[in-house]
């Protein structure tokens, strides 16, 4: 009788170790959803006027099919570490530009449709990547210029 008593217990052992279950703790997903829902939407600079096709914030929310005119806001080239007084990246001009932001789906449909460069610049207290669109793609995009 207790050879089969531990038979039975080892092959439930068994069973419940093959039983497929999640790494997650139950409730995880909720969290990581409510998380989730309420962190802010991703922004990403986009550089209006200067050496951008982009001249006015009007244009920008016609390309980028905006509900209004997004608010531009002062901001001025930067390397992307920082370096010494001496450095050679530090010798060039420092001008100013000016910055509109777009949410990252725009900046992403902005940056397929137009040719340009990555220009690192302040943007809300950090250096990020902000897009200076130089000219529209051949072939693609809309004719907007």
């Amino acid at each position: 009788m207790s050879t089969d008593l531990r038979r039975t217990i080892a092959r439930a052992e068994v069973e419940r170790q093959r039983r497929p279950r999640s790494k997650w703790a139950p409730g995880s997903w909720a969290k990581a959803a409510a998380y989730n829902a309420t962190k802010p939407e991703v922004r990403s600079p986009v550089i209006v006027g200067g050496d951008s096709m982009i001249r006015r914030p009007e244009e920008l929310r016609d390309r980028c099919n905006l509900p209004s005119v997004p608010p531009l806001s002062e901001t001025t080239e930067t390397a992307l570490f920082p370096y010494p007084e001496d450095h050679e990246s530090n010798q060039g001009k420092k001008e100013t530009l000016y910055i509109a932001d777009v949410s990252l789906t725009q900046w992403l449909d902005l940056a397929d449709r137009t040719e340009g460069e990555m220009v690192v610049v302040w943007f809300h207290g950090q250096r990020r990547y902000a897009w200076l669109a130089r000219s529209q793609k051949a072939g693609g995009g809309d004719a907007k210029a």
